[in-house]
């Protein structure tokens, strides 16, 4: 048969439901004017819900076929922490040195369940009491998946006398989802400025901003 868009405006159903909360939450400690703590904490939770149904009277076309339904939910939570660690300070006016010290950790957990039957007895019921409202045998499926993330970070910012800069960073990584002998690893990273409009040959090029 045919796909009859005109039909099927009556003989098909699809719902989707999704409820789902986020927070962002911090503290802050200031032990001394260059030296603070700082810890960050972002929950997330999500659920989501969908139903689908055809009628006896569907015209039939890719996934879509008569007297069928389907019911699906899903969860999910997750969250992160951060731990922040920050030191900013001068010395002699001309040397500034920033270090900031990071650990995180997040996790994620997902759970979900879906059921779908063909032979539907009764229409009315949509895709609820599949059990005993199908002439056939229901499907069902379930899943689930966790993983989690743990970081340190380092790094540390010098600046001398506003326009020599160095930049030296470090992170360590270790993900649930990698190999058992390669969860963990190192990225490290460097960089290095000259802010050369400080220089004092670049002060009649007033046309000049940042170089």
């Amino acid at each position: 048969s045919l796909w009859n868009p005109l039909i099927d405006i009556d003989q098909s159903k699809n719902e989707r439901r999704t409820f789902a909360v986020l927070a962002s939450v911090y503290g802050e400690i200031k032990f001394r004017p260059w030296l603070k703590y700082r810890i960050n904490f972002g929950p997330q939770y999500r659920h989501y819900r969908s139903g689908s149904w055809t009628g006896p009277d569907a015209t039939s076309h890719l996934t879509n076929r008569p007297n069928t339904a389907g019911y699906a939910t899903e969860e999910n939570f997750s969250w992160v922490v951060e731990n922040l660690l920050y030191f900013d300070k001068t010395f002699d006016k001309v040397h500034t040195l920033g270090v900031t010290l990071l650990q995180s950790s997040q996790k994620s957990r997902r759970e979900s369940a879906s059921t779908s039957v063909t032979g539907v007895v009764n229409p009315l019921s949509l895709w609820y009491d599949l059990g005993s409202n199908s002439a056939g045998n229901p499907s069902y499926g379930s899943g689930f998946t966790e993983n989690s993330l743990t970081s340190f970070m380092g790094r540390v910012n010098y600046t001398l006398m506003n326009k020599y800069l160095l930049t030296l960073s470090g992170r360590y990584d270790g993900s649930s989802v990698l190999a058992p002998d390669h969860k963990w690893d190192f990225f490290p990273s460097f960089a290095v400025a000259w802010k050369v409009q400080e220089e004092n040959f670049m002060e009649q090029l007033n046309w000049i901003n940042e170089l």
